[in-house]
């Protein structure tokens, strides 16, 4: 959501808060109809759609910040890709590697490590500012 967020500034610092507005309306309107079809399916099916739709409003601003701004699309996703792929493998292994017979204590070490083990991780393998 930040991510889409930010494009949705983009447009607004650049006056162009009429095509936000529209945007936004056009993507929620179909969400929304898409949501209605499918929420007696179960939670799971929900939870699924909630990704979708995240990731849906998030290449939907990715389409229009580079149609109208130049944005450059290949670019922005090969450095999400170095970033996310570490944080989602290193919170995979930290998950299943970790058994501490304390549920608190347990969720506890995960939290924290899952927190600390990406970021060294992403500063590794730093080599320019972002």
């Amino acid at each position: 959501m930040p991510l889409s967020n930010l494009f949705g500034n983009i447009l607004s610092v650049e006056g162009r808060t009429d095509l936000y507005l529209k945007i936004r309306l056009s993507v929620k309107l179909i969400l929304g109809i898409m949501f209605v079809l499918i929420h007696s399916y179960g939670i799971h099916v929900v939870l699924y759609f909630i990704i979708f739709a995240t990731v849906f409003e998030w290449f939907v601003n990715i389409v229009i910040s580079h149609k109208y701004f130049k944005f450059p699309v290949l670019k922005y996703i090969k450095r999400m890709v170095l970033i996310m792929v570490p944080i989602i493998i290193s919170s995979v292994l930290i998950n299943y590697s970790i058994n501490i017979n304390s549920i608190v204590g347990g969720l506890a070490v995960k939290l924290i490590l899952s927190m600390i083990v990406p970021a060294g991780i992403l500063f590794l393998l730093s080599k320019e500012k972002v």
